[in-house]
C-alpha cells in the first residue's frame, strides 16, 4: 500500500514539473526586419559620358516588406529588386555612373544602410543591355538598437540581359539576431500551487487509509 501511494506522489510530480517546464520553455522569437523602399533610393549620376548618356533607377518593389530569420548567417534573396532603364532605349547609350543606394529598415528599429560605387551601363539601341557594376563595399552592416545586426550584399560583377534595361537584386544575411525575449529569473511555476494540493491530498489519503487498513 505504501508502494503505491509513493508511486501516485512520483507520477503526480512528474506530471506537473513537466508541465510547468512546457509552459516556460518557448522557442526564440528573432525580430522581423522591415524594409521601406518608399523611403529608401538610388541616386545615380553621369561620371563619364560615351553616347546619349542617361539612365533612370528605381526600385521594383513598392511599401513595406518584412524579412524573418530563423537562425544567423541565413540568406533571404531579394532578385531583380532593382530595375535600370535607360534615357535613350532607341540608341546607342553607353556611360560610366556614380551610384549611391539608401536602404531604410523601419523595424526592429530604424536605421539605414548607405553603400556607393560605380557602374559601366549601356544598350545597343534597345535591343540587349549590360552593365558591370562594382561597389565601395561588398557587405554593409546594419546595427539595430534591439541588439541585432545584419548584412546587405548587393549584386555586382557583369549584367546582361534583352531589352532596353537591367535588373539586378541583393541579399539580406542575419549576421547576428538578438531574440526579443529575454530569459526571466526563475519564476515560480504557474502551476506549483496545482501541485501542492495535489501531493496534500494524496498524503491525506494516504494517512487515512493507513490508519484504517479495514476500510481500504
Amino acid at each position: 500500500m505504501k508502494f503505491v501511494f509513493v508511486r501516485r506522489i512520483l507520477s503526480v510530480t512528474a506530471l506537473v514539473l513537466g508541465l510547468s517546464v512546457s509552459t516556460q520553455a518557448a522557442a526564440s522569437n528573432f525580430p522581423s526586419f522591415t524594409i521601406d523602399f518608399d523611403q529608401s533610393s538610388i541616386d545615380v549620376t553621369t561620371s563619364t559620358c560615351i553616347a546619349n548618356c542617361g539612365i533612370t533607377v528605381a526600385f521594383t518593389e513598392t511599401g513595406a516588406t518584412s524579412i524573418q530569420f530563423d537562425h544567423n548567417w541565413q540568406r533571404v534573396a531579394l532578385n531583380d529588386i532593382i530595375r535600370w532603364d535607360f534615357a535613350n532605349p532607341t540608341a546607342l547609350s553607353a556611360g560610366l555612373y556614380d551610384i549611391a543606394m539608401n536602404l531604410v529598415f523601419t523595424s526592429p528599429d530604424y536605421q539605414q544602410s548607405t553603400t556607393r560605387g560605380g557602374g559601366l551601363l549601356a544598350t545597343f539601341y534597345g535591343v540587349v543591355s549590360a552593365g558591370i557594376l562594382a561597389w565601395d563595399s561588398v557587405a554593409q552592416t546594419v546595427n539595430f538598437d534591439q541588439g541585432s545586426s545584419l548584412l546587405v550584399v548587393l549584386d555586382g560583377g557583369f549584367n546582361f540581359g534583352f531589352g532596353a534595361g537591367l535588373k539586378t537584386g541583393m541579399s539580406i544575411i542575419s549576421r547576428d539576431l538578438v531574440a526579443l525575449d529575454a530569459p526571466s529569473p526563475a519564476p515560480i511555476p504557474p502551476v506549483l500551487p496545482v501541485m501542492l494540493l495535489a501531493l496534500g491530498g494524496m498524503l491525506y489519503m494516504g494517512r487515512k487509509r493507513n490508519s484504517n487498513p479495514a476500510a481500504a
